[in-house]
């Protein structure tokens, strides 16, 4: 998990206040400080202690860093560097950037505002602000996007979030932004387009949540098995058919056949998700092995060539763990019995 950096712009002046030495000794004090920029990370438990020493080493390179006492105030304990160390600064914000992406990142919002302030108080030139914004990667955050959805009013932004809050396991959010996007636009397709109505009516927004949750659940997978299946068609044979024995050099037509099966077994599960099917049915480990065996017979694919593998293909189990995962409320407990072999004796 990513952790952000904090940044701000603040005017410089008199500070005064009671800072605490080691949580027991308190003294008053008084600093003149100059216009800075603040920052600050939360590394936590992000962090090996390796890579930790090495960040903060990092940024006490920077000449003249300061940091605010730890007081109780919004800038307590935050970093800060003056306009004298402005170049450094964002240098170093690059290294850091480019050699812990995975590590950190910053709002869009944030270093636009940065950038803003500091042009506006002429630390910057508009040249320097669009250096600055090509060299230092930002995202655009998840509070950003709240923000933005907000003051605009944007309903699709608002659905957005909904589902961003879902694939987070936030409920409490989910409902929020799904309420919200209905507030900024009632009459949004998402509520109002065909075979929607149930969902558009609902007395409940717990309700119309687990009906979203159940639509999205289903879109990644659709996807999946959608690319597996246009990856094997994109062999065919002189007849135009899929050519299930291509890139075998060894035991050709069993694997060819156990790819055919592979193939039927996609498609039908392809065909319920885009039904009515609840997941929970669709992704049942024993179902899916039964349907399999079943598609087997009724294809003609168990001839004197056939040799029971199993899946053995990593992109279609891949998609089926998913799948039980998103199926079954305990899918960890749950043994994949699609993946083996046979089923297992009494």
């Amino acid at each position: 998990m990513k952790t952000p950096i904090v940044l701000y712009f603040k005017k410089g002046g008199g500070r005064e206040g009671t800072a605490i030495v080691n949580g027991l000794k308190s003294y008053e004090y008084r600093a003149i400080l100059p216009d800075s920029i603040l920052f600050h990370f939360n590394m936590g438990s992000t962090f090996t202690v390796k890579v930790e020493s090495q960040i903060e080493r990092l940024f006490r390179r920077l000449p003249d860093l300061y940091q605010f006492p730890m007081e109780y105030t919004h800038d307590s304990g935050k970093y800060a560097v003056p306009m004298s160390s402005l170049t450094e600064f964002f240098d170093l914000l690059k290294r850091v950037m480019t050699r812990y992406p995975d590590k950190f990142y910053i709002s869009k919002y944030d270093f636009t505002s940065l950038l803003t302030a500091l042009a506006t108080a002429n630390y910057l030139t508009t040249a320097q602000v669009a250096h600055y914004t090509e060299i230092i990667p930002v995202i655009y955050s998840i509070d950003d996007m709240e923000r933005d959805a907000r003051t605009n009013r944007d309903a699709d932004l608002a659905l957005k979030l909904a589902r961003l809050h879902r694939e987070q396991g936030d409920s409490s959010s989910q409902v929020y932004w799904l309420d919200q996007a209905r507030d900024f636009k009632p009459d949004h397709p998402f509520f109002t387009t065909p075979g929607e109505e149930k969902l558009a009516s609902e007395s409940t927004l717990p309700s119309t949540v687990d009906s979203l949750c159940e639509r999205w659940a289903r879109e990644p997978l659709i996807t999946q098995l959608e690319a597996y299946l246009e990856r094997i068609d994109a062999h065919e044979t002189t007849r135009g058919n899929p050519n299930f024995h291509y890139g075998f050099s060894f035991f050709k037509n069993s694997r060819a056949l156990n790819r055919h099966a592979n193939y039927l077994l996609a498609e039908a599960l392809l065909h319920e998700l885009k039904g009515q099917m609840p997941l929970t049915t669709i992704f049942d480990g024993n179902k899916i092995f039964s349907q399999r065996q079943t598609l087997i017979d009724n294809s003609g694919l168990r001839t004197s060539d056939y040799v029971e593998r199993g899946i053995r293909s990593k992109e279609l189990n891949g998609i089926i763990r998913a799948g039980l995962k998103l199926g079954q409320e305990k899918a960890h407990e749950h043994e994949d019995v699609a993946l083996e072999t046979r089923p297992k004796r009494p």
